[in-house]
């Protein structure tokens, strides 16, 4: 069922807003890492963040 794109609950619960969890997770990332940037730079970039326990 996943895999066809078909979730339980339809189109808002699969685009919904991101929890106050992974909000707060993405600005925890992205706070410490902002300063190593140039003062102008404005091009989109991707971060992967690995964790391993």
């Amino acid at each position: 069922m996943y895999a066809a794109g078909k979730f339980p609950g339809g189109f808002n619960k699969r685009e919904a807003r991101p929890s106050t969890d992974a909000t707060l997770t993405a600005r925890l990332i992205d706070r410490p890492i902002r300063p190593m940037f140039a003062e102008g730079f404005v091009m989109k970039f991707k971060s992967l963040i690995l964790f391993l326990l």
